[in-house]
């Protein structure tokens, strides 16, 4: 009887403590993305609602230029206000605020929800 010394396991069969766990590294780091997307939201929320949001007697401000606006609500009472939407309309086309008293800028968003704002000075 021949009795030959053990053979050295393939160090590719070798089982690792964290094989099979990248399914696990990927939920967490999708979990930790969707935390901040959520904080996010959460954040632009309290900060002042989007354009979309805005109804007449709202206010509103303009943190961008005038050729490339950042519009966000906020409270009328807010100093940082400086428009009151004196029209809001879903697909309108910026002519629509002409005739509008008061009205002295527009904000037209022609992304997916085709905002008109028409805006007048808030106080």
């Amino acid at each position: 009887m021949t009795v030959s010394p053990a053979q050295p396991k393939d160090p590719g069969s070798q089982s690792s403590p964290w094989k099979g766990c990248g399914c696990l590294l990927t939920l967490g780091a999708c979990g930790v993305l969707l935390v901040g997307l959520l904080v996010a939201a959460l954040l632009g929320w309290f900060s002042g609602g989007t354009p979309s949001a805005a109804k007449v007697g709202d206010c509103v401000q303009n943190k961008g230029t005038e050729s490339e606006p950042d519009v966000h609500v906020l409270a009328c009472s807010d100093p940082n206000a400086q428009y009151k939407v004196l029209k809001s309309k879903t697909y309108g086309k910026p002519a629509d605020c002409f005739g509008v008293p008061g009205v002295v800028a527009n904000y037209y968003e022609s992304g997916t929800e085709h905002v008109l704002l028409c805006l007048g000075k808030n106080g």
